[in-house]
């Protein structure tokens, strides 16, 4: 893990940035984060050793350079250090991936299994379409 830290650090400080477009979420502000947050919101459970896990992260961290400008906000929780988190949504194994619709006052039962493969092209995909079922303003951008 070390070793890309290490190549995490000293790449392009674009590819930096992106990586902070995925939100870490703990126990203490996940509610801000998750449940207050009125946007579409897609919370990956993962665990530091699981190589599932570290498959998903590439994708994981496109999806959210994809979404930056969309009312959807991908989210990452460590689930061997937040086990109360993972116990609440039912977390067996790794990595569980989790959606809530938008909208605010989120509850822990608003939760939904991801549908749709671990990539960043379909993870995409349904989260605009979640973004327009559930009716949250997408971004546009200023027209000059």
């Amino acid at each position: 893990m070390n070793m890309n830290e290490n190549k995490e650090s000293s790449s392009s400080s674009s590819k930096s940035s992106v990586k902070d477009l995925v939100v870490d979420a703990t126990e203490s502000s996940y509610d801000e984060v998750v449940l207050n947050n009125p946007n579409v919101v897609l919370v990956a459970f993962v665990a530091p050793w699981c190589g599932y896990c570290k498959k998903l992260e590439p994708e994981w961290t496109e999806a959210a350079q994809r979404l930056e400008k969309e009312a959807v906000t991908v989210v990452r929780v460590d689930a061997t250090a937040q086990e109360k988190l993972a116990g609440i949504y039912g977390v067996k194994g790794f990595p569980t991936i989790k959606y809530f619709p938008g909208g605010p006052n989120k509850t822990h039962d608003m939760a939904q299994d991801l549908p749709v493969q671990r990539e960043a092209g379909p993870i995409v995909e349904f989260a605009l379409k979640m973004v327009d079922q559930t009716g949250v303003a997408r971004k546009i951008d200023e027209m000059i």
